[in-house]
């Protein structure tokens, strides 16, 4: 009796122990997420508005001095 007992004392504390460690990897998981940079789509397209720009001006000065 006292076996079983010990047994059903150790299955709740490795039940416990498994949820404290799965809530400890996830906080770190989560963690992590935040940490990788994230794609800022806005700042791409931004440059690539200047860069067309850029060469439009360039198109439009070139012309003008050579006509």
């Amino acid at each position: 009796m006292q076996e079983l007992k010990d047994q059903a004392k150790l299955e709740l504390m490795v039940d416990g122990l498994n949820r404290d460690l799965k809530k400890r990897v996830s906080k770190k998981n989560e963690l992590r997420d935040k940490m990788k940079l994230k794609t800022n789509w806005t700042l791409y397209f931004s440059i690539i508005i200047f860069l067309i720009i850029i060469i439009l001006v360039y198109i439009y000065l070139h012309r003008k001095i050579n006509p």
